[in-house]
């Protein structure tokens, strides 16, 4: 389905109609992803000054920005270690968007904004740890997330607490040697982000994955399955909220329009497939992959 960017954008839904009858299935994804990093590389290279401006800004962790597309490649180097784009293999391309500027980011100042993935200093020491299996840079990240100065109640996945323990977990699965360490902060984080329930941001309890109660859930467990059991009552109770549909609202008793990764059916449906091997007594039967297939064209960019 084709999108005309000079038609005039509807208010009455915030997502686009799919009018395909069947789900679309891939002969071949690799084929598209070595398209998809083709074009990356080309409109958006590994230099300065960066043509990926978001908000004026450059460097916004693993949400936008070069540190973003490092974090690409990482996973892609995990995957696909030899694969050729432009003559240099992944984890090239991941050291090359990781070396533009980023070590002048400063971590006091940032932190005071944001903990979690938007965070530049974290995700880029993240990264750094993770490509270059440096305990130096696992250090940076460990030391600052021990002496935090943001907000307590600051614990979502795109500026929270969450969001440094997607971080952690992501250190973890790389450098297995620090677990300790990790597990060590994990602990704490978990600690203060459940005396934390419910969990606002911006005023307001959301839902969804980004912003919401299953994004921090999410986190909480896959970080420290252990506290599973602790959680299982909120996660019953979130599902209750899925409507006939199977979407979910922003928040409960508002609207229930946005149909994407940040609000809505599908932000939960990564939470749950994620979460579901911890939380066997919970039934699996849900309705939201409808929901996202009939609407599933909703661009983040369409929401303001």
């Amino acid at each position: 389905m084709s999108i005309d960017p000079n038609q005039p954008r509807i208010k009455a839904k915030r997502y686009l109609i799919n009018e395909a009858t069947t789900l679309l299935r891939l002969e071949d994804p690799k084929v598209y992803l070595l398209q998809s990093v083709f074009r990356i590389v080309r409109e958006c290279p590994p230099t300065l000054p960066w043509v990926g401006i978001f908000r004026g800004q450059i460097y916004r962790g693993l949400f936008a920005g070069p540190t973003s597309i490092a974090y690409l490649f990482l996973c892609i180097s995990a995957r696909h270690p030899d694969l050729e784009i432009e003559g240099r293999r992944p984890a090239d391309w991941c050291k090359a968007y990781l070396e533009l500027g980023q070590d002048s980011v400063p971590a006091i100042v940032e932190t005071k904004k944001s903990c979690g993935i938007t965070n530049e200093y974290l995700a880029s020491n993240t990264l750094k740890a993770c490509l270059y299996q440096s305990n130096v840079h696992a250090e940076k990240v460990l030391e600052l997330l021990r002496n935090l100065k943001i907000d307590r109640a600051a614990c979502e996945w795109m500026n929270g607490r969450a969001g440094a323990l997607y971080l952690l977990r992501v250190m973890r699965k790389w450098l297995p040697g620090t677990a300790g360490a990790i597990n060590s902060v994990i602990a704490s984080l978990i600690e203060v982000i459940l005396a934390q329930q419910p969990w606002i941001w911006n005023g307001r309890q959301y839902l969804g994955a980004v912003h919401g109660e299953i994004g921090v859930l999410t986190q909480v467990v896959l970080s420290g399955p252990s506290r599973a059991h602790k959680l299982e009552s909120k996660l019953l109770s979130l599902l209750c909220l899925q409507d006939k549909e199977g979407n979910w609202p922003v928040v409960e008793g508002r609207n229930n329009e946005l149909v994407q990764f940040c609000h809505g059916a599908p932000g939960f449906i990564c939470s749950l497939l994620a979460v579901r091997p911890h939380f066997p007594n919970v039934a699996s039967e849900h309705r939201c992959g409808y929901h996202t297939r009939e609407k599933n064209n909703m661009g983040e960019g369409s929401s303001d």
